[in-house]
């Protein structure tokens, strides 16, 4: 049992009898006033969907729901849908054996009045069937059978009251969690506590100070909390006005933005702007490239340890090996970090994506799009616009120097890259935000076979058959064999249709590094062209 309800009704030091019980039910739009006792009172639902007003403070009912009131509480109940609302209705005395009155000792507040849950399904079992025999027998009058009848009805109190406390708990945090989550959706509006508690079907004091038990923070604060990182989000950006991004943050005012901005992170708008981030947290490990091109080192980041860029990463605290595993123990890690800003893909989920932004500014870069625009976005968000175009301009470099050496080597030959997939076998094609085609057939300029052009030209890669790799008219040929294929890759080269492939008539198959090619950005890029020079040129 809670130790919280043990205290407010404890069991060990009273004497219980059981008073009245009736049964209710509300059909379609239907009320009810109830008596208010001057002894004890529970609710136990056992059908529908309502709410119960107690004091003033409206609390939503399901079955399964149960309320237990103090002495001269003040209730009501309604209905909120169509299903009919059924509850059980007692009424019974809590004697203490000291002689004490239970209940009204000193001025309670209106939380203390009302402890209200929802009861597991195997102890409401127990629980109806238990009220049920209570109602049968309830006019029973012999003095024995009132005394076993008294006997049922501390049994019914056990299978409520064992786990009530727990569960009242457990919703409490629920519905503050879906105060969160609105709160992070609708941080422009004016949200008052009063709006927000009687969204949660409690009384402001009481969802005050619950929600601070359940967040560390009084609700200004989480408020406040949830607007500055959008305000250092947009401001990060640099694409907007700082009374705009007042209005947006929900400040309305300038000044006053500004103001509240310098007291909460202890400098104003305009130096936060000019501000060196130098704790970055990068989730999404293709831009890391892009990251380490400009110079920076992530303070942490999430890779896998067997790709070539992990070697570059050891001064970053490493959280794991991709975004998608992301987890509560990562996100307390960051938590502890204090990041300045987080990088991260459009491919995370929208909730862990608030509750990414509860830690720092988070930045969702949208991934499917020419490599150069991805490092550009990258570059404006840590402040590196300056040497992005000194990065830009050696990589032509670099590409211009190796498109020449090859194309001495091998003149108008055509290239392609095959890879043997777990599952599948794949030509890669010519859309320019693959891993590959910007590289072989942009930046190289490299000539593409038939077989590409038909099949794959406007794609990342198409599926091929065996039988379908006999018409693949590559003069050279790149192979990838992703990690723990190579039996497939070996059962592919041993094929007929394998050895029609004129690059392997012509002995022009290179084993290509699955890293390196199944990557994307400017490093990565790079170290595609050092490979290829090495294959070709």
């Amino acid at each position: 049992m809670n130790e919280a309800l043990a205290r407010w009704l404890p069991l060990d030091e009273v004497a219980l009898r059981l008073l009245q019980i009736h049964y209710h039910r509300l059909d379609t739009d239907g009320s009810i006033k109830l008596q208010i006792p001057e002894v004890y009172r529970m609710l136990l639902v056992i059908g529908g969907e309502g709410k119960c007003m107690v004091d003033g403070e409206w609390i939503p009912l399901q079955r399964g729901s149960c309320c237990l009131l103090r002495p001269g509480t003040y209730t009501a109940a309604s209905l909120s849908t169509g299903e009919g609302l059924a509850w059980y209705d007692f009424t019974f005395e809590a004697a203490p054996y000291d002689q004490k009155t239970v209940g009204l000792w000193g001025d309670v507040g209106q939380s203390d009045k009302v402890w209200c849950g929802g009861i597991p399904e195997h102890s409401l079992a127990q629980a109806v069937d238990l009220a049920k025999r209570l109602y049968m027998e309830r006019d029973s009058e012999e003095r024995v059978e009132r005394f076993r009848l008294n006997v049922v009805f501390q049994e019914l109190l056990y299978w409520v009251m064992k786990d009530l406390g727990n569960e009242a708990a457990g919703q409490a945090k629920e519905r503050i969690t879906r105060i969160i989550d609105y709160m992070e959706r609708h941080f422009q509006d004016n949200l008052t506590r009063d709006k927000l508690a009687e969204m949660a079907g409690m009384s402001p004091e009481y969802f005050s100070r619950l929600f601070r038990k359940e967040t560390g923070k009084t609700l200004g604060e989480y408020l406040t909390n949830i607007r500055i990182n959008h305000a250092k989000r947009e401001l990060i950006r640099g694409q907007a006005s700082i009374g705009w991004i007042a209005e947006y943050a929900g400040y309305g005012e300038q000044y006053y933005f500004s103001r509240k901005f310098k007291q909460e992170v202890g400098m104003s708008p305009s130096a936060y702007i000019d501000k060196q981030r130098n704790h970055v947290a990068c989730l999404f490990s293709p831009y890391l490239d892009h990251m380490l091109a400009l110079g920076v080192i992530p303070y942490t980041s999430m890779i896998d340890r067997a790709h070539p860029l992990a070697a570059k990463l050891r001064r970053s605290i490493h959280l794991g090996e991709q975004e998608a595993e992301l987890g509560d123990r990562n996100l307390s890690q960051l938590l502890q970090i204090e990041p300045d800003l987080i990088l991260c893909s459009q491919y995370i989920d929208p909730k862990l994506d608030r509750m990414l932004n509860r830690i720092a500014p988070t930045f969702t870069i949208p991934y499917k799009q020419e490599w150069r625009r991805v490092l550009g976005e990258i570059a404006g968000l840590l402040g590196k616009s300056e040497a992005l175009d000194e990065v830009l301009l050696r990589y032509e470099h670099k590409c211009k120097e190796a498109a020449r050496q090859i194309r001495a080597a091998i003149g108008e030959q055509t290239v392609a890259l095959l890879r043997i997939h777990a599952d599948q076998i794949r030509l890669y094609g010519g859309s320019m935000h693959s891993y590959t085609a910007p590289v072989l057939y942009g930046d190289l300029g490299l000539k593409a076979p038939s077989l590409v052009r038909r099949l794959a030209w406007d794609d990342y890669w198409a599926s091929v058959s065996m039988p379908l790799l006999s018409q693949l008219d590559a003069d050279r040929l790149l192979l990838v064999v992703d990690p723990g294929c190579e039996e497939k890759a070996q059962t592919v080269m041993d094929s007929r249709g394998w050895q029609e492939i004129p690059a392997v008539k012509q002995g022009n198959v290179y084993r290509a590094d699955y890293y390196t090619w199944m990557s994307s950005g400017i490093l990565m890029n790079s170290m595609k062209i050092e490979e290829a020079l090495r294959f070709l040129g």
